[in-house]
């Protein structure tokens, strides 16, 4: 995928302010910057999560990171068929890193999809801040009824 083919936020354009002065105060305190998908009843009937934490070497690749979170989470939210299958949950920074998570709400979904972070099309958006997909610590958690 090169640039004239990507698909996602201006990378260029500054953050919005309110975003902006979060990630200020995380730079000395984990801080919640992005409350992830806006849905009803969020994290009722969840099957498990994922925890995802990057780590950055510069303030800019880190916002561009935060970009590209926030755009996803603004797309995602206007596919409700995919929202009843997973959703953002929070982003925080803490230092230097970012920390997100995903909520999956399907186990077939999950089982199907929850390394969906090591494919070719995440890795090109995590190239956009300088970042591979084995430089993610990913973690999941099951924490419904396996026999959803």
């Amino acid at each position: 995928m090169n640039d004239e083919q990507f698909v996602g936020p201006d990378l260029s354009a500054p953050l919005p302010p309110d975003i902006l002065e979060l990630l200020e105060r995380g730079r000395h305190t984990r801080t919640t910057i992005l409350p992830g998908t806006d849905r009803p009843n969020k994290g009722i009937g969840l099957y498990a999560l994922t925890f995802v934490e990057i780590d950055f070497t510069d303030e800019d690749n880190l916002h561009k990171c935060v970009k590209l979170l926030h755009w996803s989470d603004e797309r995602l939210s206007k596919l409700p068929e995919l929202v009843a299958l997973w959703d953002w949950q929070n982003t925080m920074r803490e230092g230097m890193k970012i920390y997100f998570s995903t909520g999956w709400y399907d186990k077939s979904f999950f089982e199907e999809r929850n390394n969906a972070f090591l494919g070719r099309t995440h890795a090109e958006y995590f190239s956009k801040f300088g970042a591979r997909p084995e430089d993610l610590k990913i973690q999941h958690q099951i924490i419904g009824d396996s026999s959803q």
